[in-house]
C-alpha cells in the first residue's frame, strides 16, 4: 500500500516528463517529413532543434538517476578490481568482485554497471593481487557452506567438509580438478573469451601451484608457462604481538601447556608460577644440535583440586608439546626476532592450521597468521622449532 502511495504521487510528474518527452519525438518526426528536399536530394536542418535537446537531457537524466541508484545499492558492499592480461595481445580486462563480509555477491545488474562505470569509481574499489583473489576465495570455503568466491557455483554437499579443512590448497587448482573448468578465466568467472589456460594438479600440502600456461595478471605472479608459489613471502607482514609472543608468557592452556613465553627466563618464571620449583617441572632439556643457545623443553606441571590448589602427595602431568626456548644470554630479544622474521620472509605457506614456515641457517621456525583478516593476514605470532619444517615441502 506505501508502494501505491508513493507511485500515486510521483505519478503525474511521470506521466507529465512522459508526454513532454512524446511532444518533442512527434516534433522530430514531423521535421523529418517537411526538412526533405525532392529538388536536390538533401535535408534541411530547421532552425529549432529543441526537441532534440528535450531527448538528450531526457536520456542524461535517466543516466544520472540509475548511477545514482547503483551508487546507492554498492554502499553495503566492498569492490574489488583484479585486472587480467590476455599475453597474446596485451589486452587488459578488469575483473569486478562485489563483498559483503567475505561473501561474493552475484548481481547482474550491479555487475553491468561495474563493468562500465567502474574506472570512474576511484576510491569505491579498491584494487587486488591474484594472491589477495585466492585469499578471499580460500577464506569463502573455510566457512564450510559449500560457497566459494571465484565462480556463482554452489561446491555439492558432499565436498563441504573436504573444502573447508583443504582450505589452504589453491583455490583455482582445487575448484578446477572438482568441476571439470579448466581455463583459468572460466575458474575465476571472469568470463575470459581467450585461448584455454592449461592447469595441472597442484600439489596438497605446499603452496605450490603445477604448471600454468598463457595466463599473466598483472599484480600476480602468473608470467608465461612457469611454476608460481602462492604466496611469495618476501612482503610477509607482522603484527606486533608476535614479538610480546616470543618473548614473553600470554597463559597456559591445559592441554597444550604456556603460551609464548619462547625466552628462557620467562619460560622459567612461569614454571615457577605453577607453584613449585622449575627444577621438579622439567623432564628433560635437549640442546640444539647445531644452534647454540636453542633448547627442547619436555615439562610436566602438578595437578590441582577442584578449587586449584595444588593437591598433595605432588602428582603431575605431562603436557603433550614440548616447548622451544633461547637463552637470552646467548641470543637475544631482538636477534631471535630478527632470525625468525628473516626465515618466514623467505620460507613457504604449510596448509595445516593456516601456518608459515621457513628456515635460517640450521635454525626452523613455525608463524601463525591471523585468521581474523581476510586478504593480506599478518603473522601474529611465531617461534622457533627442532621439527625439519622444510622437509616436505618442494621448493
Amino acid at each position: 500500500m506505501s508502494k501505491l502511495r508513493a507511485f500515486n504521487a510521483k505519478s503525474s510528474t511521470i506521466f507529465k516528463d512522459i508526454d513532454v518527452l512524446k511532444q518533442a519525438v512527434d516534433q522530430g518526426l514531423a521535421q523529418t517529413k517537411t526538412s526533405w528536399d525532392g529538388i536536390r536530394g538533401v535535408f534541411l536542418i530547421p532552425d529549432n532543434l529543441d526537441w532534440a535537446n528535450t531527448i538528450q537531457n531526457f536520456q542524461k537524466a535517466k543516466e544520472e538517476a540509475h548511477r545514482k541508484s547503483m551508487m546507492e545499492k554498492l554502499k553495503p558492499y566492498k569492490v574489488y578490481a583484479w585486472r587480467f592480461k590476455d599475453p597474446s595481445t596485451n589486452k587488459v580486462t578488469t575483473n569486478w568482485f562485489i563483498d559483503k563480509n567475505g561473501e561474493r555477491i552475484f548481481d547482474q545488474e550491479l555487475e553491468d554497471f561495474l563493468k562500465k562505470h567502474g574506472e570512474e569509481l576511484k576510491g569505491v574499489y579498491k584494487e587486488i593481487s591474484w594472491e589477495e583473489l585466492l585469499e578471499l576465495d580460500q577464506a569463502a570455503r573455510r566457512k564450510g557452506d559449500g560457497k566459494n568466491y571465484l565462480t556463482r557455483h554452489q561446491v555439492p554437499k558432499g565436498w563441504r567438509v573436504g573444502t573447508q579443512i583443504s582450505a589452504g590448497v589453491e583455490s583455482v587448482a582445487w575448484f578446477a580438478q572438482k568441476s571439470g573448468l579448466m581455463t583459468i578465466g572460466s575458474v575465476a568467472g571472469l568470463r575470459y573469451a581467450g585461448k584455454g589456460v592449461k592447469l595441472s594438479k597442484g600439489k596438497i600440502g605446499h603452496a605450490k601451484i603445477g604448471e600454468i600456461s598463457g595466463a599473466k595478471p598483472i599484480n600476480g605472479k602468473i608470467s608465461g608457462k612457469s611454476s608460481i608459489e602462492l604466496p611469495r613471502l618476501a612482503n610477509l607482514r607482522f603484527e606486533s604481538s608476535a614479538k610480546n609472543h616470543l618473548k614473553n608468557v600470554e597463559g597456559f592452556d591445559k592441554k597444550r601447556g604456556f603460551k609464548g613465553g619462547h625466552n628462557l627466563d620467562d619460560f622459567m618464571e612461569g614454571l615457577r608460577g605453577l607453584g613449585t620449583e622449575p627444577e621438579n617441572l622439567i623432564i628433560s632439556k635437549t640442546p640444539h644440535p647445531k644452534v647454540k643457545g636453542i633448547y627442547e623443553i619436555w615439562y610436566q606441571v602438578p595437578l590441582k583440586d577442584k578449587a586449584g590448589n595444588i593437591s598433595y602427595p605432588l602428582k603431575y602431568r605431562k603436557i603433550k608439546f614440548p616447548k622451544t626456548i633461547y637463552d637470552p644470554k646467548i641470543i637475544s630479544d631482538q636477534e631471535m626476532y630478527e632470525w625468525g622474521e628473516k626465515a618466514l620472509k623467505n620460507g613457504y605457506h604449510k596448509v595445516e592450521g593456516e601456518s608459515v614456515v621457513g628456515k635460517l641457517d640450521d635454525l626452523d621456525f613455525v608463524g601463525f597468521l591471523n585468521q581474523n583478516q581476510k586478504i593480506n593476514r599478518k603473522v601474529k605470532n611465531f617461534y622457533p622449532t627442532f621439527e625439519e619444517v622444510l622437509k616436505d615441502i618442494k621448493k
